[in-house]
This record gives structure tokens, C-alpha cells and sequence, in this order.
């Protein structure tokens, strides 16, 4: 197979300012690492460099992402949304599927490192090859699922001090840490 592009743009950081869209261009750069992952998974020539970008976007975007949700996010949404947006189910749901995909995310993370780390091509492990399929099909589904439901819920219920208290969270997640 030819080599892949391994760049993972980062979502700019101005979009801060304005959270949801934040988000939602973040989902599109989580699709970006699930279609890469897939087609690293069918054989990649430089395997090794898109292993080291989705190890490192993974382990640190990921985890912001979940963070900005799970934290933020879901919370201002049960305290705003009306008994009829039903949102305790949904917001169940993506919070199960967060644990679950995280769990599966530091397995990948972790069997990616050891194929950098031991010259072996990851397609060539059956087990990375269902946990990858099983993570980038379920993400595919669970970012449907908030960019159809979640967000425009929180374009429609959340205030501009959700917003403002939201954005300043996010960007204190990302600012770098001081020792």
C-alpha cells in the first residue's frame, strides 16, 4: 500500500472562544484519526510514523476531548435541558461508551507502542485488527450521535455564561502545566 499522510491537524486554538464549534470540528478530527487508523490497518508503508501521530493524538486529544464533555459539557446539559429533551438517557449512554472506548484507546495506544518499539507491521495482530475496528466503528457512531443530538441541544439550551464557563474550562485543560 502507499504511503499515508500521518499529519492529524489539531483543531485552532481560537475556536476556543466559540466551544461548540470547537467540538464539532474536534469530531471531525477524530474522524480523521479513525479513518487512519483503519487505513493503517490495511497496510501502510510508513506504518511506523502514523503509529507515532495516532499514539500521540490519542493519548493527549482524546483525553481532552472526553474531559470537555464528561466535566463540562454533559453537565451544564442536565442542568439546562427540559424534562422532554430526555437527556439523562443519551448522556448515559455516551458517558458508557466514553469508559468503554477509553479502555479500548490505552489498549491500542499501548499494542501500537510495542509494534513501533518491535519493527512489527500492527495489521499483522489480529487482536489490534478487531480492537481497532471495534473502537473506530463504535466512535463513528457515538460522534453521530453527538453531532445529531448533543450539540444542537447545547446550541439551543445553553446560556452565554454555559458557553463562556465552558470555554474558559476548556482552555485551562489545554494551557500548558506550570511546575
Amino acid at each position: 500500500m502507499s504511503a499515508l499522510g500521518a499529519n492529524i491537524e489539531k483543531v485552532p486554538a481560537d475556536l476556543l472562544d466559540q466551544p461548540l464549534d470547537y467540538i464539532l470540528t474536534d469530531h471531525g478530527r477524530q474522524r480523521t484519526v479513525m479513518a487512519l487508523l483503519d487505513q493503517m490497518m490495511k497496510g501502510a508503508s510508513n506504518w511506523q510514523e502514523i503509529a507515532d501521530e495516532l499514539v500521540a493524538d490519542i493519548s493527549v486529544e482524546m483525553k481532552h476531548h472526553v474531559q470537555d464533555e464528561e466535566e463540562d459539557l454533559f453537565p451544564l446539559l442536565r442542568r439546562r435541558c427540559r424534562p422532554e429533551d430526555e437527556i439523562d438517557t443519551v448522556l448515559s449512554r455516551l458517558s458508557h461508551e466514553h469508559k468503554k472506548s477509553e479502555r479500548l484507546a490505552i489498549l491500542i495506544v499501548e499494542q501500537l507502542r510495542d509494534c513501533v518499539d518491535q519493527g512489527n507491521p500492527p495489521w499483522k495482530s489480529e487482536e489490534l485488527q478487531t480492537m481497532v475496528s471495534e473502537f473506530t466503528g463504535a466512535e463513528r457512531l457515538h460522534l453521530a450521535l453527538e453531532n445529531s443530538v448533543i450539540l444542537p441541544l447545547a446550541r439551543a439550551r445553553l446560556t452565554i455564561g454555559d458557553l463562556s464557563l465552558l470555554s474558559a474550562n476548556m482552555i485551562a485543560r489545554r494551557a500548558p502545566t506550570r511546575c
